[in-house]
């Protein structure tokens, strides 16, 4: 199964947590800065499986990310993952209802063309 991982790192904490991530993982997958997608317009994302990883500011995801998942377009039945770090750590007790809306509607957008 084709997977990308998508990550923002400051310090390379995410980064290393990324690479970690894929190579856990079974078949071809593909690590993709986030920051390097940050100023296209509209990103097309050919994956089975999207992972993003990323560090967690003042609570909350950066601003980075949630404008650039804004412009993704995501295949219909994507898998996807999210992989939130906090000091170097994993994160599990976090709101994701932010992450949720943000993927929710680059699907729904996605559906509707």
């Amino acid at each position: 199964m084709k997977t990308g991982i998508y990550y923002f790192s400051a310090t390379g904490n995410s980064l290393t947590t990324a690479k970690l991530l894929a190579a856990s993982l079974d078949g071809q997958c593909d690590v993709i800065s986030l920051a390097a997608l940050h100023n296209k317009q509209d990103i097309e994302v050919d994956y089975e499986r999207v992972g993003f990883v990323f560090p967690i500011y003042y609570g909350d995801m950066p601003y980075l990310i949630r404008d650039t998942i804004r412009k993704m377009k995501f295949k219909q039945n994507t898998y996807i993952f999210i992989f939130k770090t906090y000091r170097g750590h994993p994160m599990y007790l976090i709101h994701i209802s932010e992450t949720t809306r943000l993927l929710s509607h680059s699907y729904a957008d996605f559906c509707l063309k």
